[in-house]
């Protein structure tokens, strides 16, 4: 639906089941509401905080006035009387107020679908675009805008380049900064020096100039990931000192340096595994830090050692901004503003002091966890020792994890269960009533492909390869770097030189002679490469020129050759190859169709060093997008067929995977991907445990046989259950993925032994994942996941 008097964007519908003439949607625009099919629509939106804010400024002069950019509502403003208000139209995104001169706001609109931005005159109303000098290469979404915190007439603009102004807006001017992955996305500059600044790319870049942006260098390889850079924040009271977010998941996300980041430490070892999108320093102290994420914020009162959730009643929103507010500066407590995407923004006081408040940092709630595998479980603020314990019937019964605990955090290995009830409780020893349970999370049986480990790196990954020691190697395809992992903890232990600079593919590791095959390409554009033969030095021994001719990637170390792989190297047929090479000189011995024969695929592989050969594949048909990505499994005794395969994929979507290696001490498999990821996923010859207990399909309790049929349901679901003693009070209830009871029955009493059976109509309800639980006298006894599809 389009035009009329709604808001654009449309984002989804609600229909009245009796009458399909009363409707209400939710657009960019909130919620609007129609009684005649759509022919006319009124607003309902009153008392209801639904903007969506991309980023934010304060007035620091005075005590509640803030601008922000929104997504398709435009730039806005609030008064005295928190009323809001236009200043400019299409989206808004990161706003600037000038503390000289608070009158003028900075910040960008989409004129004509181009992304500039603007200076405003609240006191004449001078709207002006400031885009003198600016190219309008390409940008993010939200590009990031930011002024000099020393001198108001400096701001900085990022881009696919990084542009300055010196002259508040007339003209700006390109810096000259080192070629780098993505665009910018966040750029800071010191309240100490306006010669210190840090930018910050989509591809896990971080740039960082000592002399006012003349010369800038890249330190992102200095510990950091590769992962979207959200956030930059100067220290207020040490030169040198910064912070550092990033998006996605799989790796940490707050980073810290004291020394102009030649080098990061992780100050997020005690953090749930999800996006930080903004970093806030208390004005007065370092060691007090807030962070925005995507489920609310978090705070730490020793530098990041330990983190909270800060505050109550913050809707469970994206965190976009945040920033404390000067005007109210005291030594007690300080605002503390955040801005969210489809709540508002919200306020809470700050205290100086440490915060005593007891809370369970990690898990946070909705988390996946694979059952059998480790996860962190971290504390603040209990009086120690504590006792952690764990249930999988959400709180009806607790099993012991450890006891006496002296500090957080905990490594916890899950249970091999199925439940989605799981909850966590910290109780202190010394204290009993500092007492807390976590939030429902989901265990989900470990099969192969689960991912059991994981961690990121501020490169492309290509290759990797075991050395049978504790060293995992991996080349760097946009660089000329070979790194040595860890291959327990994948901290970095070596990194040398390779010949060349780039383009650096498949690696393989010959364990008894210690030596290291590179795939190295000659270009991008398919035209063969060379195979390098270096110690563990990096020292080049020989080389030779690949018998992948086209795009080689795949190198092993097979039964004393090597096996190589090319991408795109077909045969008459039309198929891809694999080869098995004399390691001397390259010399093709045989050649085989590769089993894995479709566009852009063959990818890495390894060998288990007795039987079988592995090979990522990822598919994209016409050259177009990812809709593919699978190991493959070959017996060495026939390389033209595949005898088995294991998806790749995370929560979010498919790995776009390029490495592999076999672990012979777990018989699980190393995965790289391109976006900086190393995985350890559940190999081939996975063991499932006899002693494998399903909570959420459990169909009886101790008190209770329970059955649903048929499940799935598509127009009806029936219940049957008959109780193995009396029981009172019992009550069915039947949830959604929300948690919301949409229906629900009630017995007095229901007799040992006698049946009960209830039919549900489930036409009405739209296709999805629902849940049975079942209770008498307030305990409950039944959780089942039933699936309605149409």
């Amino acid at each position: 639906y389009s035009g009329g008097s709604v808001h654009v964007d449309q984002h989804c519908a609600a229909f009245n089941p009796i009458n399909p003439n009363i409707v209400m949607i939710g657009n960019d625009g909130g919620v609007y509401f129609s009684a005649d099919g759509g022919i006319t629509w009124r607003a309902k939106n009153n008392n209801l905080q639904v903007t969506q804010f991309y980023g934010f400024d304060i007035d620091h002069t005075k005590p509640n006035i803030n601008f922000g950019g929104t997504q398709d509502n435009g730039t806005l403003g609030n008064d005295a009387d928190t009323n809001w208000s236009f200043i400019a139209g299409g989206d808004g995104f990161r706003t600037v107020v000038n503390y000289d001169n608070p009158n003028i706001i900075y910040g960008q609109s989409t004129p004509g679908g181009v992304i500039k931005p603007f200076k405003l005159d609240l006191k004449t109303g001078a709207f002006t675009y400031i885009d003198k000098g600016i190219t309008f290469d390409a940008s993010v979404w939200d590009p990031p805008l930011v002024m000099d915190p020393n001198i108001s007439s400096i701001l900085y603009y990022g881009r696919n380049r990084l542009y300055a102004t010196y002259s508040d807006g007339s003209s700006w001017e390109v810096l000259k900064t080192p070629s780098i992955n993505g665009r910018y996305t966040a750029i800071d500059i010191s309240p100490l020096s306006s010669e210190h600044i840090m930018a910050g790319t989509s591809g896990g870049d971080l740039l960082v100039s000592t002399d006012g942006g003349d010369k800038w260098t890249n330190v992102a390889s200095n510990g950091l990931v590769n992962r979207w850079v959200t956030d930059i924040a100067f220290s207020n009271q040490v030169e040198g000192k910064a912070f550092v977010t990033f998006s996605g998941f799989y790796t940490p996300h707050i980073f810290k340096t004291t020394d102009f980041g030649k080098s990061w430490v992780n100050i997020s070892k005690n953090f749930p595994d999800i996006p930080v999108n903004t970093i806030a320093i208390h004005p007065f102290n370092d060691d007090i830090l807030f962070v925005g994420t995507d489920i609310g914020v978090f705070a730490s009162y020793d530098g990041g050692a330990n983190w909270f959730p800060f505050g109550r009643n913050l809707p469970r929103s994206p965190v976009t901004d945040m920033k404390f507010c000067k005007y109210s500066l005291t030594s007690q407590t300080i605002p503390l503003r955040v801005s969210t995407h489809g709540r508002g923004i919200w306020e809470a006081s700050v205290p100086i002091d440490l915060i005593t408040s007891y809370e369970i940092t990690s898990p946070s709630g909705g988390e996946i966890f694979i059952s059998s595998t480790q996860q962190l479980i971290s504390w603040y603020g209990f009086v120690p020792p504590v006792r952690v314990e764990y249930s999988i019937d959400d709180g009806n019964n607790w099993s012991l994890i450890a006891d006496n605990v002296a500090s957080s955090p905990l490594m916890w290995t899950l249970p091999n269960v199925e439940t989605d009830f799981a909850r966590v409780r910290i109780t202190s020893l010394s204290k009993p009533e500092q007492t807390k349970i976590s939030n429902t999370f989901k265990i989900s049986l470990i099969e192969k492909g689960s991912i059991l480990t994981s961690t990121g790196v501020n490169f492309i990954p290509y290759g990797i390869a075991y050395d049978g020691k504790d060293g995992l190697w991996t080349t760097s395809f946009n660089s000329n770097q070979l790194v040595k992992l860890n291959a327990n903890n994948y901290a970095r232990e070596k990194s040398v030189k390779l010949p060349g600079d780039s383009l650096f593919t498949d690696i393989a590791y010959d364990r008894e002679n210690n030596l290291i095959y590179v795939h190295r390409m000659n270009s991008t554009s398919g035209n063969g490469g060379m195979v390098l033969v270096l110690d563990t030095n990096g020292t080049l021994i020989r080389q030779f020129a690949s018998p992948a001719n086209v795009y080689p990637i795949g190198i092993e170390v097979f039964d004393g050759k090597l096996l190589i792989g090319d991408r795109d190297k077909k045969d008459q047929y039309g198929r891809q190859m694999l080869m098995v090479v004399n390691p001397q000189n390259g010399s093709v011995e045989a050649s085989y169709p590769n089993p894995y024969s479709k566009t852009y695929g063959p990818r890495g592989l390894a060998y288990d060093r007795q039987q079988y050969v592995y090979q990522v594949g990822t598919y994209f048909p016409n050259g177009g997008s990812l809709t593919e990505a699978v190991v493959i499994k070959i017996d060495k005794n026939d390389l033209t067929r595949e005898v088995a395969r294991i998806p790749l994929q995370t929560m979010t979507g498919l790995i776009n995977a390029r490495g592999i290696e076999f672990d012979p001490r777990d018989k699980n498999l190393w995965i790289t991907d391109y976006n900086g990821s190393i995985y350890k996923i559940a190999g081939f010859d996975l063991v499932l445990g006899v002693d494998r207990e399903v909570i959420s399909k459990g169909n009886s309790s101790k008190e209770l046989e329970f059955r649903a049929y048929p499940n799935p349901a598509v127009s009806m679901i029936i219940f049957s259950m008959q109780p193995y003693e009396d029981l009172s009070n019992v009550k069915l209830e039947i949830h959604n993925s929300l948690g919301c009871i949409i229906e629900e029955a009630y017995f007095d009493v229901i007799a040992k032994g006698e049946a009960k059976v209830l039919t549900f109509d489930t036409s009405k309800l739209n296709s999805g994942m629902y849940f049975v639980v079942i209770s008498s006298g307030g305990k409950n006894l039944v959780y089942e996941k039933i699936i309605v599809i149409k």
